[in-house]
């Protein structure tokens, strides 16, 4: 199957805005195996573990779980073009891929919506969980906690947002790691007033700018008063690096998720990969090698490729449901 890396935030959308980006694993899922091991190719890192604790493996777990199933062995392939604690999502795109294949294993429907939230338990991230499965640009609902047991609206609620074709991204994915739970601790406990609703009126230009492929309101949009300043001492040089690639041409600039890549919006190919190089100059400026890379938004989501050999149309295999449309 193919999986492909979100990013989240896009700068105001702090834990609620999740994108899917055309960079890709290809996971392969079997059950032919006396145990459960783990192959990563590409991307990797030694501390990911190769058994029954991989991510890949845990999100089959949950979904078997779901069915009142064991989980069998088994054999997992990865060839992973996901960077590693990086902010793309690598692992919710982990998490998604077991879903997805124990789905298939299956033969079965499995809610996509108790899927997602199943496995926030595991990561927390749903909105780049729900955007890895479903494709495209997605926002997370929080719950209500006055809502009644078993109400709508008792746990949280994914919606698909519209989002222009003709977007394209740029990255600069810095030669270093920053864990999720670092980035976490450097946020404040409390937020000024002020701040809170200046970014509730950034993420409403930012999403309508995304949805009509206006650069003026992704610019307007694309700020934020709640997370990255408080986190730019673990990644010094992401404020140049983001003024760097607006003045390359981008619509805007954010991290990329909990980083330390840094992500900017542009209208077409060549200012992609201007603002993808100027970024990596900006990091380099400050002695931090950092990669180049460039995509578009992936419409799509994780997506079976073939079955026991068999190639299948790119449904998943528990139905074609998708968050509503907001």
């Amino acid at each position: 199957m193919r999986v492909p890396a979100t990013t989240a935030n896009l700068g105001p959308g702090f834990d609620v805005l999740g994108l899917a980006l055309t960079l890709y694993n290809e996971v392969t899922v079997s059950t032919d195996a006396s145990e459960t091991a783990v192959q990563i190719r590409g991307e990797s890192d030694a501390s990911l573990p190769v058994g029954s604790d991989n991510y890949v493996v845990r999100g089959a777990q949950a979904v078997f779980a779901m069915h009142g199933r064991r989980t069998p062995p088994l054999n997992v392939e990865v060839e992973s073009s996901i960077p590693i604690s990086r902010g793309l999502g690598s692992s919710a795109g982990a998490l998604v891929s077991g879903a997805v294949a124990a789905g298939a294993l299956l033969e079965n429907e499995v809610d996509p919506m108790q899927t997602v939230f199943s496995l926030t338990e595991i990561e927390g991230h749903a909105e780049q969980l729900a955007a890895c499965l479903w494709g495209g640009l997605v926002a997370i609902s929080p719950p209500d906690p006055l809502a009644p047991l078993g109400a709508p609206g008792r746990t949280p609620v994914a919606f698909s947002l519209p989002v222009a074709d003709e977007l394209h991204i740029a990255l600069a994915i810095p030669d270093l790691r920053l864990e999720t739970k670092r980035a976490r601790a450097a946020l404040p406990h409390e937020v000024p007033f002020g701040d809170a609703v200046a970014n509730i009126g950034a993420v409403t230009a930012l999403c309508q700018g995304l949805a009509d492929g206006d650069a003026f309101l992704v610019r307007l949009g694309m700020r934020d008063r709640l997370h990255q300043e408080a986190r730019s001492e673990l990644n010094p040089a992401s404020t140049d690096a983001m003024a760097a690639a607006r003045d390359a041409g981008a619509w805007g600039a954010c991290w990329s998720g909990a980083g330390p890549t840094i992500l900017s919006v542009c209208d077409d190919p060549e200012t992609a990969a201007g603002a993808a190089s100027a970024m990596v100059d900006a990091f380099a400026a400050q002695k931090v090698s950092a990669q180049a890379r460039t995509c578009t938004v992936d419409s799509d989501g994780c997506r079976v490729l073939e079955v026991d050999g068999e190639e299948v149309e790119s449904e998943w295999l528990t139905g074609e449901e998708s968050p509503e449309e907001g």
